[in-house]
Formats: C-alpha cells, structure tokens, sequence
C-alpha cells in the first residue's frame, strides 16, 4: 500500500451486529490520539437484510449500500471488510485478494482448514494485506492482564479460562443460509 495515500476507500459486507461495529470504529478513526495516514471513505456495504443495510448506511455515513458482495468489490475500494456470514468468510475474502484489495475478515476466518488454507494462498500470491479480526486482544484491559502475568505480578499463572457470551445469534427468524453462493441476489 502507498504510505502517501490520502484516502483509503472502503467496502464491507455485512451490517449485522459485526459489521455495525467495524462501522463504528472506522468512523471513529479520526477522533483516536493518533489519527491515520489516510482519510477513511466509506464507500459501499452489502447486505441481503433491507432494512438493517439502509440503517447501518445511514447511521455510519456510507455512500451506498447493495445486496450483492460482488458489487462491493466491483466498486474501485482499496479495503474489503469481511463482516458477513460465516459462511460467506472465504469466498468474498478469496476474490477480494485475487483482485489486489486488502482484507480484513471476521473469526471464523473459514469453514474448515481446507478453506483457511486457500484464503492464505490467495493473500500470498497477490502480496495483499490481510488480517483476521483478533481485536479483542487490544482491549485495554487484557492488555493490562498481560502485562501483569508477564511482570509476574499475579505470580505463575498455570491455568486461566475465559468466556465470551453473546445473545445476539439467537435469532430464530434469522436465516443465514439465505446468501446465495457466490454472492448474487436471490
């Protein structure tokens, strides 16, 4: 990536729970101590649900929104956020790379290794950057509890286990089988 780009153009699919967050953060870029290099232009976010698409656009500021990934890498962005279904984690992210975007694409990163694995050859071949979203890790305060394991200020740590809950995916009439392979409108 140009380190002189003023402007960096981003696409995302998926304006569900995830992908009102990834909205949120990018347009908070401006206001963290340390701003970016590069103006963030949101550009287009896709999504099958109408009504949550039209909000998160709305809401967030993107310039449109569409039903159809495929129009989303169509549309001349440097960024493509993967924020959709887990289902639709390598195909989108796949030809995103093999057409030279950079990709950022939520946990699970695939469905299986098989998968993963061609993600990670795609990025390779086109020397695109890539990342898996693994942000909780940033959070203040494990960053605080690592530095005191580290330090040794807890003593020696031999076990630790944690959980995450979320209630969010417990939507019965929430169907996401409903994207179509390969991204093409129902």
């Amino acid at each position: 990536m140009d380190i002189e780009m003023k402007e960096l153009t981003v696409g995302m699919l998926g304006a569900g729970f995830i992908g009102t967050f990834h909205s949120y953060a990018l347009r908070l870029q401006s206001l963290i101590r340390t701003a970016p290099e590069a103006d963030l232009r949101l550009k287009v976010l896709a999504d099958r649900d109408r009504k949550a698409l039209d909000t998160v656009v709305k809401r967030f500021g993107w310039e449109m929104g569409v039903d159809d990934w495929n129009d989303v890498l169509d549309s001349g962005i440097d960024v493509f956020i993967n924020a959709g279904p887990n289902v639709l984690h390598a195909e989108p992210s796949i030809t995103a790379l093999k057409s030279g975007k950079s990709v950022f694409c939520e946990k699970p990163l695939a469905m299986d290794a098989a998968e993963a694995f061609e993600m990670w050859k795609a990025a390779a071949e086109a020397q695109a950057v890539h990342q898996a979203a693994f942000v909780y890790r940033f959070v203040p305060a494990l960053r605080y509890a690592r530095e005191l394991i580290r330090g040794g200020g807890i003593g020696d740590v031999t076990h630790f286990r944690s959980e995450y809950l979320m209630s969010n995916y417990l939507q019965p009439d929430l169907d996401f089988r409903a994207w179509p392979q390969g991204g093409a409108a129902a």
